[in-house]
């Protein structure tokens, strides 16, 4: 922003107004973010930290399938390596981007570790009935960072389970019998994971689909290119 006088030598603009003219600024908010501005956060002279918040929608706005679901989740995140893992109950780890859950052995959901060794590895998981099943990226396909860009686009089927993450697919697990029936569950996203060091998400969602249906690979490929 500048104003009238402003001589483009890179001098700061000056107003000095007068008893009945001036210039008022409210809602200033520097970011380390090269991607999109977020909301105020009103600060009131003293430091304030912007509330974790998940996005929950109903399961009866919901369509789902006991034969295929894909999901796609594009944004920006921001996190540290504090070295949590996942867990089979679908709610832990470094970040939670979606769940799609009825209980804690019935679900769908990515889940992001930072654990041992691992600098960032997203996991696809889908569980029935206490039986688990992943696709996941690489240990350090991920680097801890702000504005890490996360581009997924996953399969969940009843017969496979599949992951595309920045354009290359994963290796996929052929080993799923059942999809679990989802018909009851709330889908919710970025929820808290309840790991006590977690970075949680902090970032932006930029993209999230999910459909009753399987994408297949090149939709997968397709959908996870940045």
């Amino acid at each position: 922003m500048g104003t009238g006088n402003s001589d483009g030598a890179g001098r700061a603009p000056t107003y000095l107004g007068d008893v009945t003219q001036g210039l008022y600024y409210y809602g200033a908010q520097a970011e380390a973010s090269t991607g999109m501005a977020a909301s105020l956060v009103p600060t009131s002279g003293v430091v304030e930290v912007r509330p974790s918040e998940t996005f929950t929608i109903v399961s009866s706005l919901l369509t789902t399938s006991l034969t295929a679901m894909s999901v796609i989740f594009r944004g920006r995140m921001a996190y540290a390596d504090n070295g949590p893992n996942i867990s089979l109950d679908g709610r832990s780890g470094e970040s939670i981007p979606f769940s799609l859950r009825v209980d804690d052995s019935n679900y769908i959901s990515m889940q992001f570790s930072t654990w041992s060794s691992r600098k960032g590895m997203m996991f696809a998981i889908q569980e029935v009935a206490t039986v688990a099943n992943f696709a996941a990226t690489g240990s350090s396909d991920y680097t801890p960072g702000v504005d890490v860009p996360v581009n997924l686009a996953a399969a969940y089927t009843s017969s496979r389970i599949q992951m595309a993450s920045e354009g290359v697919l994963v290796t996929e697990d052929a080993t799923p019998v059942a999809l679990p029936d989802l018909s009851a569950a709330d889908l919710l996203i970025i929820p808290l994971s309840v790991t006590a060091n977690a970075s949680q998400f902090n970032g932006f969602i930029e993209d999230f689909m999910m459909v009753s249906d399987d994408l297949t690979d090149p939709g997968l490929l397709l959908a996870s290119t940045p």
